[in-house]
């Protein structure tokens, strides 16, 4: 087993209680919740070690509760990574409206993967915060129509995103995708900053328009 938290669930308005059981990776062997990150020394930024408190992360900020237990949505949450993070290919929600800290510590995400389209789709789909300090491997592979799109950012206004790798390939179907960036799709305001950063990705994107 790994690590065990008790947390609470409500079924016909009867609160229960239940056993999380997280692997290593940070996802409950029982019903698939998301191990919470941390915050041990209460400076106020979540500390996240693998892929279960990344993703509980990225639900913190979404308002998504459906595998992930918070007291309320917080998009200006801040976190740093401690270790690599392997997701695994699981689907990934891009982390939206984002207004906190996101400091990398010079890790790497691998494994990341999205294939439902949205707009503002990306690790992080929109924001308008810090983003900085680590490597992103993965695919974007889209099949329905969407615009701005980038494997870091999809669409910033006034972020800061700095000293980033990404060797994120994007790709489409025959279908039509606009605003589509290595790094960043789109950016709205001249005070967002993008420094130091560099896309080592393929990019096969069939029928765009508009900004590439």
């Amino acid at each position: 087993g790994g690590e065990k938290n008790v947390g609470n669930t409500y079924a016909n308005t009867q609160e229960v209680s239940i056993e999380h059981d997280y692997n290593e990776n940070g996802f409950c062997t029982k019903c698939g919740a998301y191990q919470p990150a941390t915050d041990s020394d209460s400076d106020g930024v979540y500390e996240i070690g693998n892929a279960g408190q990344l993703f509980w992360f990225a639900a913190l900020v979404n308002g998504d509760n459906t595998h992930a237990d918070f007291d309320a949505q917080n998009t200006s949450a801040s976190a740093v990574l401690t270790n690599d993070i392997d997701l695994e290919n699981r689907e990934w929600k891009p982390i939206t409206a984002f207004a906190g800290s996101f400091d990398g510590q010079g890790h790497t995400v691998s494994n990341f993967k999205i294939t439902s389209t949205t707009n503002y789709s990306g690790f992080f789909g929109s924001a308008n915060g810090t983003i900085m300090n680590f490597t992103l491997k993965g695919e974007i592979t889209l099949s329905a129509d969407g615009a701005e799109i980038g494997s870091i950012v999809g669409n910033t206004d006034g972020a800061t995103i700095r000293n980033i790798a990404s060797y994120v390939n994007i790709s489409n179907t025959a279908v039509e995708l606009k605003h589509v960036g290595g790094v960043v799709g789109s950016i709205q305001t001249t005070e967002t900053v993008v420094d130091q950063c560099v896309y080592y990705g393929n990019m096969n994107i069939q029928n765009s328009h508009d900004c590439i």
